[in-house]
């Protein structure tokens, strides 16, 4: 196994790769020339640890602190009604919403669709009322049910607007210093 690391490690730091002809990791090392100042390559391992345990923060500050202080002062954490399972509904509705993804569209059509979530045409929903044998009526209610289903809960919208409002506040001040 560490065989395996050891070449892997050599192979994503291969001088061929990231330096250019006739210079080594020992001629930008730090301290190797008195006269010249280099960044140590080194500090590029930091990243993913501190990406890491601020991640291990968010979710701690979001499940014991946020969430508890969000309930207290009265935001509801209450999923809306879940829509009957209909596999072909359910296909319609993803389908519909894939097809998006391979489109280019611009930024603010793209906003938008994502908003009303790609809604499906009338025509679709006829075809559709007419194999399940329902109302047009009772299919757009499907819908927007489902489409209820995966949008976040309030709290959830709180916790993570409390994240964002910490973190940027203290990248601020860490910043002002």
């Amino acid at each position: 196994m560490a065989g395996i690391l050891r070449t892997v490690n050599q192979a994503f730091w291969s001088e061929y790769v990231w330096l250019p002809p006739n210079v080594t990791w020992a001629d930008i090392a730090p301290g190797a020339r008195q006269d010249v100042i280099t960044t140590d390559y080194r500090h590029l391992y930091f990243p993913l640890p501190m990406a890491l345990i601020l991640l291990t923060i968010r979710y701690c500050l979001e499940k014991y602190w946020f969430a508890p202080v969000g309930i207290s002062i009265g935001i509801k954490n209450s999923r809306p009604k879940k829509a009957p399972t209909n596999p072909l509904l359910e296909k319609a509705f993803l389908g519909n919403r894939k097809q998006l993804k391979h489109k280019q569209v611009r930024k603010s059509q793209l906003r938008l669709c994502i908003l009303v979530s790609c809604k499906i045409s009338s025509d679709q929903i006829q075809g559709l009322a007419k194999q399940l044998d329902w109302s047009e009526r009772q299919v757009e209610r499907w819908l927007r049910l489902r489409r209820s289903q995966e949008k976040p809960t309030t709290l959830v919208k709180f916790t993570e607007n409390a994240w964002r409002c910490m973190y940027y506040t203290f990248s601020f001040i860490y910043g002002v210093i």
